[in-house]
């Protein structure tokens, strides 16, 4: 979202408010002093500061979804183009997204998410001021098949624990994720992370007190349609795809994970 309107825009929300947001509304003497030099710019622009306004007052909160171009056009009383031009400029400045085939949407805040050999989302999330959590979706034994095999050096088709789950931040889901682990090594670890809400807590259990990272791979992939009905998306909406391999003190693979996050959600940085 825009920190502040830009220089010659004016930042009272109060004298910009159309039928759509408060339609009883009265105006005072300052809000029509205002208005009279609002009605001086293009329309649009006058458009793009009242759906701004509704946004910092909490009208719509990140993710929400707006009216489409023509309810706006309808409830702004202007052509259709003329809305269309201030949801481009609010899209150009980060503060709406726009998804073909769904509509309009207010900008989520993303994680600044800085990749290295210790970096964790849930601390990231933190630092940020975020609520970070974790749902298991379900947990199952299962034969390692050749890609997980291979990760944690183990041979083909020995048993792990493979456990499903989504990544939430503020209460948003903003990732679905595997994670698979070596048995019998880590028999009962799910168990476990329901009870702490930790991968980190739960593996320290097994006597694994540090996680560094050996490995990290990023793609981009389109979603499934699971994956989007979890992520609240749209299936033409690239995710990222993050498959990284984690490590005791003595180098040997202890999870391997394969996570898939809305791009919208997530600000990767690589620092060298």
């Amino acid at each position: 979202m825009a920190a502040a309107i830009r220089a010659g825009r004016t930042s009272d929300c109060s004298s910009l408010e159309p039928e759509w947001m408060a339609r009883d509304s009265s105006s005072s003497r300052a809000a029509s002093l205002v208005g009279d030099l609002a009605r001086r710019r293009p329309r649009w622009e006058q458009i793009q500061d009242e759906i701004e306004c509704a946004i910092r007052q909490g009208k719509y909160g990140p993710g929400d979804q707006l009216p489409t171009e023509e309810e706006l056009a309808q409830q702004f009383r202007v052509h259709r183009h003329t809305v269309r031009r201030a949801i481009e400029r609010l899209r150009d400045d980060q503060v709406l997204r726009v998804e073909q085939g769904r509509g309009i949407f207010v900008r989520e805040r993303a994680v600044s998410y800085r990749l290295g050999r210790d970096t964790r989302l849930t601390i990231a999330a933190l630092r940020d001021e975020r609520r970070p959590s974790r749902r298991i979706l379900s947990s199952m034994r299962i034969k390692a098949e050749r890609s997980i095999a291979t990760a944690l050096t183990l041979p083909l088709h020995h048993p792990v624990q493979r456990v499903n789950m989504v990544r939430l931040v503020d209460d948003r889901v903003i990732s679905v994720a595997s994670c698979y682990y070596p048995l019998p090594r880590f028999q009962g670890i799910t168990r476990i992370i329901r009870a702490t809400g930790s991968i980190s807590e739960a593996i320290r259990q097994f006597g694994v007190t540090d996680l560094p990272r050996k490995s990290l791979r990023i793609n981009a992939a389109m979603p499934t349609a699971k994956q989007a009905e979890l992520l609240n998306i749209s299936r033409q909406k690239p995710l990222l795809e993050l498959l990284h391999v984690n490590v005791d003190h003595n180098g040997i693979p202890v999870q391997a994970a394969h996570s898939f996050f809305a791009s919208t959600w997530l600000d990767l940085v690589i620092e060298f």
